[in-house]
């Protein structure tokens, strides 16, 4: 289950995501997480805004106790890919500079 914190911020980002032809690059990062365990009986997600643009910080929580914390990194042009620099000061292992999202625990 996904649980939004900042409902404002999360409209925003999936609106950039849809006029920039992402949402559904989005989307599929968004169930991954939702679904994050198999069991959305026993598995939330907490998704709340991130520091770095069209990203996002969560948590995952198993039987309502934290489990792990990441982000869900937008890595485009701005950033070469996930080269660790400014905005999202994140790193890849395998840089790509189209724009994406990843999952960062």
């Amino acid at each position: 289950m996904l649980n939004v914190r900042n409902v404002e911020y999360f409209e925003k980002v999936v609106s950039w995501a849809k006029e920039n032809g992402l949402y559904d690059e989005l989307k599929q990062k968004l169930d991954y997480l939702a679904n994050y365990g198999g069991t959305p009986d026993y598995t939330e997600c907490h998704l709340y805004k991130d520091f770095a643009p069209q990203s996002f910080g969560f948590d995952l929580l198993r039987h309502g106790k934290h489990w792990m914390s990441g982000g869900l990194i937008f890595h485009g042009p701005h950033d070469n890919g996930g080269d660790g620099g400014m905005p999202t000061l994140s790193s890849s292992l395998d840089p790509d500079t189209r724009p994406h999202w990843q999952v960062h625990t």
